[in-house]
């Protein structure tokens, strides 16, 4: 049976806040034990007001490497890319001096294309376990980039590498994702998912069990899974 902490509050301000408690503490952690921390985000909007409270935390953020979780294949300044937006926030707060570590790789139109280079990269960058992973989710049930009607979604699900490339089908934009083997790899796994119909996808996600309708039931086997989710959007 599953087991993981849910983290509750009426108002997303507040959980917001909270969620972001947990994860700078978690990033302390890390740093006073092994020099460092690392931490992969999801993008999107729901996640905005928890990065803003999470990146004026006071911390070593010098010590501290940033990838996203997934990436649309746009450019940085468009309005659908995780990295710009994250990037945005962090450029106006004390985490700006926090390492980059991009899904993005110059030069190739396609993520597809991308796939094989970026997968050494982040082989060559990344540790094999990243201290914490902050998911978001959407109301189908799907986290990271890994969608349930995505040709590649279990490839996503059951790959050994890093990042794949993939096509959502039922959202906009080819995308590059963190696949679960290497999610479930960090120490601590957040999600957070403010919002009442978001509540909803958790409860069937919960009764289904089936990671092919809901993907982000694949991330329930964690052992240190946070769960954070409000009843209001605001």
């Amino acid at each position: 049976m599953f087991q993981f902490h849910l983290h509750f509050d009426k108002l997303q301000e507040k959980l917001a806040a909270a969620c972001a408690v947990e994860v700078a503490d978690v990033l302390k952690q890390s740093i006073a034990t092994r020099g460092q921390a690392v931490m992969a985000l999801s993008g999107g909007k729901s996640p905005r007001l928890f990065l803003e409270i999470l990146f004026g935390h006071a911390l070593d953020w010098a010590a501290v490497t940033l990838v996203p979780v997934d990436e649309r294949w746009v450019p940085l300044d468009h309005k659908a890319s995780n990295e710009g937006m994250i990037r945005q926030i962090l450029s106006n707060s004390p985490a700006a001096r926090a390492r980059w570590v991009s899904l993005l790789v110059p030069g190739h139109g396609s993520a597809h294309q991308a796939e094989s280079e970026l997968e050494q990269n982040l082989v060559n960058l990344l540790p094999e376990c990243l201290d914490i992973v902050v998911l978001g989710m959407g109301e189908d049930g799907h986290t990271a980039s890994w969608f349930p009607h995505s040709p590649q979604r279990d490839a996503c699900l059951y790959s050994e590498r890093r990042c794949l490339a993939v096509d959502p089908v039922s959202a906009e934009h080819e995308r590059m994702t963190l696949t679960a083997s290497y999610v479930l790899q960090a120490r601590q796994l957040f999600v957070y998912a403010p919002g009442e119909k978001k509540i909803a996808t958790l409860s069937l996600a919960l009764q289904q069990q089936d990671a092919a309708m809901y993907p982000v039931t694949k991330i329930f086997q964690h052992p240190h899974l946070h769960w954070w989710a409000s009843a209001l959007s605001s």
